[in-house]
């Protein structure tokens, strides 16, 4: 998922996974579910909450949907991080070579955007706490009938600035009082 770039710097950084899931917080488990054995290798598994399941299927009509909307939305990530300098010196590079950001984002992408990753990430996305999910859930909610990409990107985005604001906001160090 990520990429080798000047001053290692991840031109998208796992987009959404940083939006959901590094801003969000660790993946710790719900309450009030069973863990089962499962067949394939023998791994623990737990069955799915019943708004776990939702969350999941949400979050995965979302990321197929930015995925169906590729050019756009890799776009206005790139975008996004330019604007909020987000991680510190992206501003600069976008300013120098927004196309070459958006190819290498693109490739990103086409990497982080398979099945397989879509849902190893939504299912980990859905076992956060629901105060952490709530939010997306609403919005995403209001983004999905969107047919348009240019639309459902903008929505979109909302969700995804809110998760990379967020993720600025506690790592900056805690103001001191005089």
């Amino acid at each position: 998922m990520k990429m080798k770039m000047s001053n290692s710097v991840h031109v998208v950084g796992g987009m959404v996974l940083a939006a959901m899931l590094a801003a969000c917080g660790g993946g710790s488990q719900a309450s009030g579910t069973e863990t089962t054995s499962s067949s394939e290798g023998g791994e623990a598994r737990r069955e799915a909450t019943p708004e776990e399941s939702r969350i999941r299927g949400l979050c995965v009509q979302t990321m197929e949907h930015e995925r169906q909307c590729s050019p756009q939305f890799v776009d206005a990530i790139v975008s996004l991080r330019a604007r909020l300098d987000h991680p510190a010196g992206f501003r600069e590079r976008d300013t120098a070579d927004h196309a070459g950001l958006v190819a290498e984002a693109t490739a990103e992408w086409e990497r982080d955007s398979t099945d397989p990753r879509i849902g190893s990430t939504c299912t980990h996305f859905s076992e956060l706490p629901a105060e952490q999910t709530e939010h997306f859930a609403t919005l995403e909610a209001e983004c999905q009938p969107m047919t348009d990409c240019a639309a459902f990107v903008a929505c979109d985005m909302r969700f995804v600035e809110e998760r990379f604001t967020r993720r600025a906001a506690e790592a900056a160090p805690a103001p001191t009082t005089p």
